[in-house]
């Protein structure tokens, strides 16, 4: 088990790894009002979101259908793996961002666009 507190920026906002072991990874992001992540789907993990203030959108791909899921405060939605998806906000929202797999890939992310 390794505990982390490294800060990565990125367009949409700030993502900090918390947590990791070879089956979870527990992030901390800060999603800037108007932030958007790109477009993608990770081949061998879920991806948990549970909102601790604001409001988080959650864009999701399942074939030619398309669905958005609206997080406020306690607010928790699980994207499968393999499932393209995206996250954004309209306002300044801290959500916990949780990875659960057989195994982690930190190299296991599919981008469909290049925003980070």
């Amino acid at each position: 088990m390794k505990i982390y507190a490294t800060r990565t920026k990125k367009e949409w906002g700030t993502t900090t790894q918390v947590f990791l072991n070879s089956r979870v990874q527990v992030d901390c992001i800060w999603v800037h009002r108007g932030g958007v992540s790109s477009k993608h789907l990770h081949k061998a993990k879920s991806n948990t979101f549970h909102v601790v203030s604001g409001e988080l959108l959650i864009d999701t791909w399942i074939g030619d259908s398309q669905e958005t899921i609206s997080l406020g405060v306690g607010g928790s939605f699980t994207v499968p793996l393999n499932v393209f998806h995206r996250f954004r906000s309209n306002t300044f929202t801290i959500a916990i961002e949780i990875y659960a797999a057989a195994r982690i890939q930190l190299d296991d992310i599919v981008r469909e666009e290049k925003n980070t």
